[in-house]
């Protein structure tokens, strides 16, 4: 049989368990995987390399740390904020950005998604107006510090930039002073 038909054939039933509810998402996304291998659309390394994908490892701490006392006690502060919008937005972008300096984007929001929703299920505001905000810093955010992700975005630069024969060279933080004035103007227009 077609690898291609294969895909579809194992795409659509994946769809139909997905919205059956009958099973977990992750023995559903784990299933998919194992039929890829054995079919053999996919190999081995590819099924299994980003198993550990660091995005999908936050999603799965971020929903550990929702139940310990931390992250209640930091839950419970802002919900007492009901229906003050702007604060509410201020606690979370402020965590969102911490975590967006060590960690990239999509990690930093899948972190915070499940904190944010239940903020403002308690506080009384829209998700809307929260989760947009949180992604667009945790995009600017990402690289702008030469902390975490950022202290090695100048060294990934230069090996490119070396690997293309050019001889000019970034600085640890050349990344930071070309975000500045971005990072300025969006945190003020948010905050």
């Amino acid at each position: 049989m077609n690898q291609l038909i294969i895909s579809i054939i194992i795409f659509v039933i994946t769809v139909i368990l997905f919205f059956s509810g009958k099973f977990s998402l992750g023995l559903i996304g784990l299933c998919a995987a194992v039929a890829l291998q054995l079919t053999g659309v996919l190999d081995a390394a590819t099924v299994w390399n980003n198993f550990t994908n660091e995005s999908v490892v936050m999603f799965v701490l971020s929903a550990g740390l929702m139940k310990t006392r931390l992250i209640s006690n930091f839950v419970e502060k802002l919900a007492k904020l009901q229906g003050n919008e702007r604060k509410v937005l201020w606690g979370c972008l402020i965590i969102t950005m911490l975590l967006a300096v060590f960690m990239n984007a999509t990690a930093a929001v899948a972190t915070m998604l499940p904190m944010i929703t239940l903020i403002c299920e308690r506080s009384e505001v829209n998700p809307k107006k929260v989760i947009k905000p949180c992604c667009d810093m945790a995009n600017l955010w990402v690289g702008a510090l030469p902390l975490g992700v950022g202290a090695s975005t100048y060294l990934t630069t230069n090996l490119t930039i070396q690997q293309m024969g050019g001889t000019q060279e970034m600085g640890i933080l050349d990344t930071m002073i070309l975000k500045l004035p971005v990072l300025i103007a969006v945190s003020v227009y948010y905050f």
